[in-house]
């Protein structure tokens, strides 16, 4: 826990920053590794996938929102008790924590974009076929604003939704992980206004610009709801030795 201690520079948590993303980099890397055997190992036989995948690394995409959930949830779990005791405020650490989630939140962002354009050369190389198996707000590995808008609000508030559980789970201890199951709720009430999962819509509000407007506004509002109910947690929470 030392990495994450409160020492801001200029009152920016560069440390928290440098800590939690230095995790996120270091999982990457070796999710890419194991990625990459997966594929020269699938290359070497016989099968119909190079024409079939289209994208592998699309399938694994999602991963990158649970992981900014449960790294929220551990920096929410902690970061208020050892702000507290190292002489600071409540405040400061959910401000610090929430700086913390918006910057490792845009870093999932570029690193599932970077791993699309490593896939798309890597496909390339090996003749295998390049495409986005499913409708999505973005068309094909290159498609680079669309993955922004496609990921980062996703991220953003699933990042929200794992602080909300943290800081509960601490502030209620045995009762407080139960959270998990309104911020499911919330989680899926998103995926019904912000990409119209169950088709109770017009379709042709989920479309272009609307399309994009919708998805940020649903994660925006998810969000924020999040973090509201976090602070509530947090401003009271107890610090237990």
């Amino acid at each position: 826990m030392t990495s994450t201690r409160t020492s801001t520079t200029g009152n920016f948590p560069w440390r928290m920053i440098y800590a939690y993303g230095g995790y996120t980099i270091v999982s990457w890397l070796v999710a890419l590794a194991f990625l990459l055997v997966a594929v020269l190992l699938v290359n070497s036989l016989n099968t119909g996938i190079p024409e079939s995948l289209g994208s592998a690394w699309f399938y694994l995409s999602s991963v990158g929102g649970w992981f900014a959930a449960g790294a929220a949830g551990y920096m929410a779990y902690w970061t208020a008790p050892i702000y507290v005791t190292h002489g600071h405020t409540r405040r400061e650490a959910m401000r610090d924590s929430t700086i913390t989630l918006a910057v490792l939140a845009l870093l999932i962002t570029v690193i599932l974009i970077v791993s699309f354009l490593l896939e798309y050369a890597l496909f390339g190389t090996l003749g295998w076929t390049r495409t986005i198996p499913e409708s999505r707000l973005f068309a094909s590995h290159l498609d680079i604003f669309g993955m922004i808008n496609d990921f980062l609000p996703m991220i953003l508030m699933l990042a929200a939704g794992g602080a909300l559980v943290g800081a509960l789970t601490y502030r209620y201890e045995s009762w407080g992980w139960l959270s998990f199951v309104p911020a499911l709720g919330l989680v899926f009430a998103y995926t019904i206004l912000g990409e119209n999962s169950l088709g109770l819509f017009r379709p042709e509000l989920y479309t272009g610009a609307t399309a994009v407007l919708m998805r940020w506004l649903s994660a925006l509002l998810t969000a924020g709801i999040f973090l509201a109910v976090t602070w509530l947690a947090v401003r009271r929470v107890p610090i237990r030795s």
